[in-house]
């Protein structure tokens, strides 16, 4: 007589064979109790509801139990419900998965916004309290207070400055009228000045006219022009020059002693603040004074020929 088979394992149902004639004496099966939910925890005890076995434990189902004959409706009522119990784990895990995303998202919010908290926090920290801002304000109107005692201060200075302005202008004039007074009394002495004669300063014409009194009277002399020399020379006792022409001459050989070998912009400006017009200055300088023209070389050789150009210059012009 071969052992009675049992099975512990639902696996084991397809390997189960029941020789005819030996089938033990079957026991009522007892109604199958409805399948737990998915979130039972004892595995044997859902395969046990979903097999018909009831809900004891293995040990005691197998205990004094002999070969079971499944039947078509045991076997697909299992698979009917196995396949229930998947698609209620798929949606427990898919529900799980959502919660873990939600989860997950609140936590990265949540992160943010402790940032943002952590950021705010820090600028309220940098932030100047009431005490500073009051402080500053307060410097501020010291400040606009001292600004604006500046600008009067500067005000009235300025109006004195052009008061200054004002009255030196006013003696300017009254000098420069005085001169001219002085100039036509001469020019009314000795000589008629003729009209549209421009001078390169004022009373050029007589230092002119003296200079060459003065330079006609030593030519008599040389010569023996005894009467010549004497009219001259009581001319020139009542008319002293004023010395503004040799002092613009002196000036002038100073300036191109200094310039030396190169006539520099500097030298030009000297010579135009003291009458000279610079009208060219391309391989040459050319200087005007009146209606004389002056040509200066730009390097003059050597010393020579700087004293060559002085020479020449105060011949022509002075």
């Amino acid at each position: 007589m071969k052992p009675t088979r049992t099975f512990n394992d639902l696996s084991q149902l397809g390997k189960l064979k029941i020789e005819p004639g030996r089938e033990p004496p079957r026991t009522a099966v007892p109604a199958r109790p409805a399948v737990r939910s998915v979130s039972a925890k004892d595995p044997h005890e859902l395969f046990a509801s979903m097999a018909g076995l009831g809900t004891a434990t293995p040990a005691k189902r197998t205990a004094g139990r002999g070969v079971v004959r499944p039947t078509s409706s045991a076997a697909a009522a299992p698979s009917q419900e196995l396949e229930t119990f998947r698609e209620e784990r798929d949606k427990a895990v898919a529900a799980a998965e959502a919660k873990t995303a939600e989860i997950q998202k609140l936590q990265e919010e949540n992160a943010t916004l402790l940032q943002r908290i952590a950021s705010l926090e820090e600028s309220l920290a940098n932030r100047p309290d009431e005490l500073q801002v009051a402080k500053l304000r307060e410097e501020n109107e010291q400040l606009a207070s001292w600004l604006d005692s500046a600008r009067k201060q500067l005000a009235a200075k300025q109006e004195g400055i052009d008061e200054d302005v004002k009255r030196l202008q006013q003696e300017v004039d009254t000098l420069k009228q005085t001169l001219e007074g002085e100039q036509a009394k001469q020019r009314g002495t000795l000589l008629s000045m003729p009209a549209g004669v421009e001078e390169v300063f004022p009373g050029e014409t007589r230092e002119q006219v003296i200079e060459t009194l003065r330079y006609a009277r030593d030519r008599a002399l040389d010569k023996g022009c005894d009467r010549g020399a004497n009219l001259l020379s009581h001319v020139l006792a009542v008319n002293s020059p004023t010395g503004e022409l040799q002092r613009r001459a002196e000036e002038v050989e100073q300036i191109l002693r200094d310039a030396g070998k190169s006539i520099s912009n500097s030298a030009l400006r000297a010579l135009e603040k003291l009458g000279f017009t610079r009208i060219s200055t391309n391989k040459h300088h050319k200087l005007r004074w009146g209606n004389v023209t002056i040509t200066l070389a730009v390097t003059p050789s050597d010393y020579r020929s700087v004293e060559n150009m002085v020479s020449d210059i105060c011949r022509r012009v002075f």
